[in-house]
């Protein structure tokens, strides 16, 4: 009888610790009136209740204040920060440069989903679950070419792997996780034409992993490229496989250091800051006004007026920013993929094989929301 482990993995999941997670929330809002697809990073909140590894909160705590710091005082002067350079600065703080041990795997996807294989998704029926290793073995019988059946066990674990990358590849759902050795391959995912329609701001994971540790202690495992999977090459991929917590104790578990980079875009925090500022910065800044200059003079006009208009703007916004939000994911998505092609990253590039290229092709004109999405 084939050994099915999975039901097995799914009932243990919520009692494996695999990564030291660390959430960086970047809020935006709107930020004119009459521009509104125009946003503003208003701030950046780190949640480090989910890491056990405290010199990386640390780091990580520091290292984003000090961006925040940066970002307010280029906001004071007017110049504000776009997503795609906020995203960069973070990168280059944290990625491995030369002998240093940085983080060096990632994984961007268009909406805050859960780190989940498609195998234990909600929306994966049980049957499915149950069924898996006779729909695996079924498929190499009709395509003895393509897929070898390789039954579960420690010692078949890489062979295993390699054929559900080619499983995966096609689109079967698997115990597998996608991730990338480049961060820019990551935002493509993020901002893919494929998951347009599920795109609301996006989260880019970054991970710090020891590939020889983390192949035995952990569920990372690089896979061996294959003819039949060119994809992983493209995407200079490799993979989290739930199969290894099968015969992997929690005590034998050795975290993976995982950053979260969040796009939140909230309009109850934005109504939250949108009214602190009005009720304290713009209202301190008019009594100033009256002790500090000359009333009716030039200048105290000019200044009343512009923080009249800012507080006139921001009541505005206040009515819209729940209808506003949607406009502005549309914006930040194309600003991304705009800027990743002027460095050369083209997510046409992500597709080496004939039917993923013309699937991804067909996307470009074909309006239907039931279009497949890339497989990651």
């Amino acid at each position: 009888m084939v050994k099915n482990i999975y039901k097995e993995i799914q009932l243990s999941l919520p009692y494996r610790k695999l990564f030291n997670e660390i959430i960086v929330e970047i809020c935006i809002r709107p930020s004119e009136i009459g521009a509104v697809r125009e946003y503003q990073v208003y701030d950046l909140v780190v949640n480090t209740n989910n890491s056990d590894n405290e010199d990386l909160n640390n780091q990580v705590t520091v290292f984003i204040n000090n961006v925040k710091s940066k970002m307010e005082k280029d906001r004071f002067q007017e110049r504000n920060w776009k997503l795609f350079y906020l995203l960069k600065e973070i990168l280059q703080g944290f990625v491995t440069t030369g002998n240093e041990r940085g983080f060096n795997y990632f994984r961007g996807q268009a909406k805050d989903w859960e780190l989940t294989p498609g195998i234990f998704r909600p929306d994966t029926s049980e049957k499915f679950i149950e069924n898996f290793e006779n729909i695996y073995k079924n498929i190499s019988y009709e395509y003895p070419t393509e897929i070898k059946y390789v039954e579960y066990s420690r010692e078949e674990l890489d062979s295993r792997s390699k054929q559900l990358s080619v499983l995966q590849h096609y689109g079967l759902r698997t115990s597998l996780i996608d991730v990338t050795k480049n961060p820019y391959i990551a935002l493509l995912f993020m901002v893919s034409d494929n998951s347009k329609a599920d795109f609301n701001g996006g989260t880019l994971d970054l991970y710090r992993i020891d590939e020889d540790l983390h192949a035995t202690n952990n569920i990372f495992m690089p896979v061996a490229k294959s003819n039949n999977n060119k994809r992983l090459t493209a995407q200079k991929g490799a993979f989290f496989n739930y199969d290894m917590l099968f015969d992997l104790k929690q005590t034998e578990i050795e975290p993976i250091d995982r950053i979260i980079l969040k796009v939140m875009y909230s309009p109850e925090r934005i109504r939250e800051y949108l009214n602190k500022q009005n009720d304290s910065i713009i209202s301190q800044a008019l009594k100033n006004l009256d002790t500090e200059l000359k009333k009716g003079s030039p200048e105290y006009n000019g200044i009343k007026e512009a923080i009249i208009a800012m507080r006139d703007q921001n009541i505005v916004l206040l009515e819209n920013v729940d209808e506003l939000g949607e406009e502005i994911f549309s914006s930040l998505r194309e600003e991304i993929k705009v800027k990743l092609e002027e460095y050369f990253y083209f997510e046409r590039n992500l597709f080496p094989d004939l039917d993923k290229y013309i699937d991804y092709l067909q996307t470009s004109y074909i309006g239907s929301p039931s279009r497949k999405k890339i497989n990651s």
